[in-house]
């Protein structure tokens, strides 16, 4: 069945540039990994071990469930639709008439989001700074303390850094992405191995739930766990560049939860075991450093733990300058931005879109600090999950012709639990950040409503109408190839499921031992 109207097949001659496929699996995966076991596993996830103690494992199972959900829901419109922009095009594709206005809108919420890359980049500078200080090293090399600015110098010059990359390709991308996240996962393997036969105390993870547990902060606190599993959407938006789409993107958002669960529980186990009182965590802007040197731990452990980070950190910049680049590529590809913006390089990259979008990161790391680009992030992000549930529930009404080779199950329950969530957390927010993210919304309509009437990108605008053409859509994959998917998709769920049951007998077994 196809997913284009008649009018769409009748404009396949003016298909636009598109994007090389060059993502599997694997790739999809890793990438998508490395933007959520970033900065929120060693921030904001580890503040919430603080509340809960060895509970923590309540908290990831909701994070995780809340996770799956909305997977589920983004798996059908990102194998329906799988092009540069990700929902973006589905809104566009969706809402008929409101098409081009909710699909602006969407992207521009996106955008908002991805600018948390220069959250997670001053992340990455101040774990460095605080490594640097504690080892001394600052003091033998330049004596005193560290300038104010430092952090945001190192944050934009790793911005800048990105930004080379994502210029040169998506192949370059991909590789250093696999190279660090694999280095992470290592390191952290190492370190909390060496931990759990030095200094992890059996007797901290016992009663399950402590008696100083407040029942009143537990959702405050699986909401900052759910914060850090926050990211696989980034899947869709880079939809244009994964090989055989309709059978990879669904089940790379699937897995994604899963990596994440299986690594931010063992991480958050150790930490409970290191420390005799994890509630010095609650407030703590470097969480992981402050609850190494509570314990003690020795410094060839406190550099493998703060490299890993590091590492972590750093690798969540790289998917998040890509993702938003592409989204920039997308609009000006269908004339809602100046059309220029959506040309190809020679390397088939949307260059000057991967330019814009690093300075415009390098600024708000200058000007803006890490807590006002987390809080403006929060309530864009959750706006996000909500519209695009409800963008599934429309569209099986307004596009039954489409083509779906992944339908979301339990429909419509499952994704009116992602909006009633959606809508619980953004109440749960402080009410400066709603309306500093209003504002945003408001003035990115004001945007469309002028651009929409100047004589700029109609020419564009009305190509769009086919920029979803048949053409455009790889072809399904043969018996041969689906065979190769299928054994890589079993492959990966293996090791997983492998990684994540002995993670859970690793607790329960220091549980039992406390």
């Amino acid at each position: 069945m196809s997913n284009l109207t008649s009018e769409n097949k009748a404009g396949l001659e003016h298909s636009p540039p598109q994007l090389k496929r060059e993502l599997n699996l694997t790739g999809a995966v890793v990438m998508s990994a490395g933007l959520v076991i970033g900065v929120g596993l060693f921030t904001v996830s580890t503040n919430a071990v603080g509340f809960l103690g060895p509970s923590l494992l309540l908290g990831n199972l909701i994070a995780l469930v809340v996770s799956v959900l909305t997977s589920l829901v983004y798996a059908e419109l990102a194998a329906a639709w799988p092009f540069s922009g990700g929902s973006y095009a589905y809104a566009y594709e969706s809402w008929g008439k409101y098409g081009p206005f909710a699909g602006f809108m969407m992207s521009m919420t996106i955008i908002g989001i991805y600018f948390a890359v220069g959250a997670e980049a001053l992340a990455f500078a101040n774990y460095f700074l605080s490594t640097v200080d504690f080892l001394g090293i600052w003091n033998v090399l330049q004596g005193g303390e560290i300038p104010f600015g430092t952090a945001s110098v190192i944050a934009s010059l790793l911005i800048l850094v990105y930004t080379v990359v994502n210029w040169r390709g998506t192949k370059e991308v991909g590789l250093s992405q696999k190279v660090i996240m694999f280095s992470m996962w290592a390191m952290m393997a190492i370190s909390i191995i060496v931990a759990a036969f030095t200094t992890i105390d059996f007797s901290n993870y016992h009663p399950f739930i402590p008696t100083w547990f407040d029942p009143g902060m537990f959702p405050l606190a699986a909401t900052l766990i759910w914060w850090a599993y926050a990211g696989q959407e980034v899947i869709g938006t880079m939809g244009e560049e994964i090989e055989h789409p309709t059978v990879n993107i669904p089940r790379a958002l699937i897995l994604v939860p899963f990596v994440v669960f299986a690594v931010t529980t063992t991480m958050q186990w150790a930490i409970v075991g290191i420390i005799p009182d994890v509630r010095i965590l609650q407030d703590a802007g470097a969480p992981f450093a402050l609850a190494l040197k509570a314990a003690g731990v020795g410094s060839i452990i406190f550099i493998l733990f703060m490299l890993a980070e590091f590492l972590g950190n750093f690798s969540t910049v790289n998917p998040i300058l890509m993702g938003g680049s592409r989204v920039l590529f997308a609009l000006g590809r269908d004339g809602y931005l100046p059309p220029i913006i959506g040309k190809l390089s020679k390397r088939s990259v949307p260059g000057l879109a991967v330019w814009i979008y690093g300075i415009s990161v390098i600024i708000l790391v200058i000007t803006k600090g890490l807590l006002y680009l987390a809080q403006f992030t929060a309530f864009l992000l959750l706006f996000l999950y909500g519209f695009i549930a409800l963008t599934v529930i429309v569209a099986r009404f307004t596009r039954p012709e489409v083509n779906r080779p992944f339908k979301t199950p339990l429909f419509p329950l499952i994704p009116l639990l992602v909006i009633a969530f959606a809508v619980w957390m953004v109440l749960s927010l402080p009410a400066e950040v709603i309306v500093s993210a209003f504002i945003w919304l408001g003035s990115t309509t004001v945007f469309f409503l002028i651009w929409i009437n100047l004589p700029w990108g109609k020419e564009e605008r009305e190509k769009s109408k086919y920029f979803r053409v048949e053409s455009s859509l790889p072809p399904e994959p043969n018996k041969e190839e689906k065979e190769k998917l299928d054994q890589e998709f079993r492959g990966f769920s293996i090791k997983l499921g492998v990684v994540i049951f002995v993670c859970l007998i690793f607790y329960g077994i220091t549980y039992i031992l406390g």
